[in-house]
């Protein structure tokens, strides 16, 4: 019973805290004295008395109690914490104290009172025990004082010893004699009524009594028949011999006898189902980041990283439920009945054993291999100290794997270990604070590095995709040529370790479901092996484009720019160039990249007389000509725009933009293949380009490309002959078309109904202080006749 006790002990502390927190604020609550002296007398009597019928009597009442206990103080301590930030705001104090104050005192003492009942109990089996033990050491004595009567009876009959014998008989052994001799005839008596009984039974018709057997043999078989699930274990035949652990776990610790596929006739509890992968199970080689004891020096020639993976973790199940449970109620139990059908359970493991299936669960809940992208932070690991200042961290770095399994603390959740070692003031903060987010350690894949970020605040998913937001996919015609379809909002998105998403995309007969590209592969040195863990399976792999907000044109098309015009009878978008501008209409022909040279030296001749570059004036007058469409249709009173800017992106609207930058070992990262974006904004557009606006405040950091004095061609690194180009003019830069994004921050349609949250679902459940102690109790008397 240490544990309890420890436990016990802590939440005394807590109170005891809490009061004297609440006495300093001037609003003392009586009940919270009775609580703390209740748990002192519980603690007395398991520190004191040792008593282990306790445990196993009221073993799972005691830890139903002790973690209501634990509630009232998180509910006290969120009080307390309230009232202390509040201060300053006295209406709002005041409002406060109004509403929660009644429902804290309701608490405590509805605590208490279950705390003093679960005393009288446990004083009444005390005090049971305390009569027993009289009672034994009473007949105790009076078997030795009979052994001392039968000894003078033997004595006395056989004349040897007869004055001795007379001697000894006193007043008490005499009384016992009387009482053996009326319990003999009183058993007599009794023998007597059960002969007469027997007698009177067998006079009873055999009819009768076979009647009235059948009839409860009809009973007892409605009743089995009514607890008994009649489970069809045709789907079990193939699996039976692929699992030998599956089969093995689920003989050994939900079957009595020998589990055969024909003798399958019961499901699983899921609660029990639970409580034996916990007790059995520890998984094993779990990648977990280790914090390293480098200075910032030896961290830059270690790959500019405060961490590095240990691939040989093991972790116990109940610390890192968030990861595994609700993937595994998901699978095992999706409606929520409460049971676990050996089909399923042997569908789940296919043809893994059971520990690897949950392996692959945890590795899967944790995230583990899928690409996203990271905010810099002023955590992450320093540039060099000529550029870097705390606020340089600045962007969003694109292709970031996470590379870890969060440890528990990462989860948000407090181990027994922390309790017991923390003082009671922080225990306090424990159970008054906000439930932390959950941490992720990820490698930048562009650097190398290894970074721990915020899942709520710093992670999101990789090239910009996210729910609501529009997109359009390409489509490959047999000519070779290309298109991209209509419009459509991401409804569905899942992350699959190696970079791959699964994107669902626009609803009922224009739903697409594809899977996207993964990584450029010259990041494919840096990412973990992930060949083993799920990945999509049956979907093709698309192209597609973020679309912007700009669905029409504001402002009359350029010449040379980029457009694109809709098919009226296909519905799908075109990439065209710009040739002529007509007032109202626009015209254009397919996009061809342009080509810097457009004729060989000796090509043309000025002495040529058969026109310019061989076409007659003809031709010259169609040539350029291509199609036209109304650019403005709203002139003529219509609202079907055939003609938009490039991915629905104009002057104006908001974007995300690489940039050049050096990383912590001063090597420069060229434009075109950069990682890192930050927000811009379009301010002109030129052919295939945009020339891109950054806000000025990245003039002041100090390794900004567009600072005065930065050359042209920049070293790739320090004493390199190697350069890269920098276009950067103060916070302007053209960029292509393509390597620019919407802001994550644009319109479209995102979730709103019921709790949403950054973090994954489920998980909140199993945050906070988790006192394992008092679930094992429980646990421990809930399942010790479980066989």
């Amino acid at each position: 019973m240490t544990d309890v006790v420890n436990v016990i002990q802590i939440l005394i502390k807590v109170g005891m805290e809490i009061k004297s927190r609440l006495d300093d604020q001037g609003e003392a609550i009586e009940e919270l004295d009775q609580l703390v002296f209740n748990l002192e007398q519980l603690d007395r009597v398991f520190a004191e008395t040792g008593n282990a019928r306790l445990r196993e009597l009221y073993g799972m009442r005691v830890g139903t109690i002790l973690e209501g206990v634990k509630r009232t103080c998180e509910s006290c301590a969120k009080y307390v914490a309230a009232k202390s930030r509040t201060r300053t705001m006295r209406l709002v104090k005041s409002a406060w104290n109004l509403y929660k104050a009644p429902t804290v005192k309701e608490d405590i003492l509805r605590t208490s009172r279950r705390l003093g009942e679960l005393l009288i109990a446990l004083n009444f089996v005390l005090m049971n025990d305390v009569e027993k033990e009289v009672s034994g050491l009473r007949i105790e004595r009076v078997r030795e004082m009979s052994e001392v009567v039968t000894v003078t009876r033997a004595g006395a009959g056989t004349g040897i010893g007869m004055e001795a014998g007379i001697g000894a008989v006193t007043k008490e052994t005499t009384e016992v004699l009387l009482r053996e001799d009326t319990k003999d005839s009183s058993t007599a008596a009794s023998s007597n009524v059960i002969a007469l009984e027997l007698r009177e039974a067998i006079h009873n018709t055999i009819d009768d009594l076979v009647s009235r057997l059948k009839d409860d043999c009809q009973r007892l078989q409605a009743k089995l028949d009514q607890a008994t699930v009649i489970v069809d274990t045709s789907s079990l035949e193939g699996l039976q011999e692929d699992n030998p652990e599956g089969i093995s776990f689920w003989r050994d610790r939900f079957q009595a006898g020998e589990l055969a596929v024909s003798s399958v006739s019961v499901y699983v509890s899921w609660a029990r189902f639970v409580h034996e992968l916990e007790t059995f199970f520890t998984i094993k080689k779990l990648p977990t980041a280790v914090l390293s004891k480098y200075n910032v020096d030896l961290g830059r020639l270690h790959g500019g990283s405060w961490y590095h993976i240990d691939p040989d973790t093991s972790r116990r199940l109940p610390l890192i439920r968030p990861l595994w449970l609700p993937a595994l109620r998901e699978t095992l139990d999706p409606l929520h009945k409460g049971y676990v059908r050996p089909e399923d359970y042997l569908i789940f493991l296919g043809g893994d054993s059971l520990t690897a299936a949950l392996r692959r669960l945890v590795l899967e809940g944790s995230g583990y291999g899928t690409i996203v992208e990271c905010r810099r932070a002023t955590d992450d690991f320093p540039l060099p100290s000529v550029i870097e200042t705390p606020q340089d961290h600045v962007g969003w770095m694109s292709a970031c794997q996470i590379v870890a399994v969060p440890e528990p603390a990462d989860l948000g959740i407090f181990s027994d270990e922390i309790l017991f070692q923390a003082n009671p003031d922080g225990v306090v903060k424990m159970l008054g604070g906000n439930k932390q987010g959950v941490v992720v350690y990820v490698r930048y894949l562009e650097t190398g590095q290894i970074q721990r970020k915020k899942l709520a605040t710093h992670v999101r998913p990789y090239r910009g995709l996210r729910l609501g937001a529009p997109l359009a996919v390409r489509q490959w015609n047999e000519d070779g040529s290309y298109s991209w379809s209509d419009d459509l909002t991401i409804v569905q998105l899942k992350a699959w370790p190696g970079g791959r998403y699964t994107v669902t995309a626009g609803l009922g007969e224009n739903t697409v479901v594809f899977s996207t590209e993964p990584p450029p592969t010259e990041f494919a040195h840096r990412m973990v092996n992930v060949e083993a863990l799920a990945h999509p399976e049956g979907l093709h792999e698309l192209e597609f484009t973020l679309l912007g907000s700009s669905t029409i044109f504001r402002r009359e098309p350029r010449v040379e720019e980029k457009i694109q015009i809709r098919n009226n009878a296909s519905g799908y978008w075109h990439d065209v160039r710009v040739t002529a501008v007509n007032g109202e209409e626009v015209e254009y022909e397919d996009w061809v990249p342009p080509v810097k040279n457009d004729y060989d030296d000796g090509g043309y001749n000025d002495d040529d007389d058969d026109g310019v570059m061989g076409f007659d004036e003809s031709q010259l007058t169609s040539l350029g000509k291509g199609n036209s469409k109304v650019w403005c249709p709203w002139v003529h009173d219509r609202n079907d725009c055939d003609v938009r800017p490039y991915r629905c992106l104009d002057i104006g609207d908001a974007v995300e933009a690489p940039v050049l930058y050096p990383d912590y070992a001063f090597e420069y990262h060229a434009l075109p293949r950069s990682q890192l974006y930050l927000p811009a904004r379009i301010t002109d557009v030129k052919g295939d380009e945009y020339v891109v606006e950054f806000g000025p405040r990245v003039m002041a950091h100090k390794w900004w490309p567009g600072r005065a004095g930065t050359p042209d061609k920049v070293p790739i690194r320090p004493g390199a002959t190697e350069t890269v180009e920098n276009s950067f003019v103060r916070n302007q830069v053209k960029v292509k078309m393509d390597l620019v994004r919407p802001a994550v921050a644009g319109t479209g349609a995102h979730p709103t109904i019921g709790e949403l949250s950054m973090n994954p679902y489920g998980w909140a459940a199993f945050q906070g202080v988790q006192m394992t102690v008092l679930q094992d109790l429980v646990e421990e008397n809930l399942w010790r006749n479980k066989k």
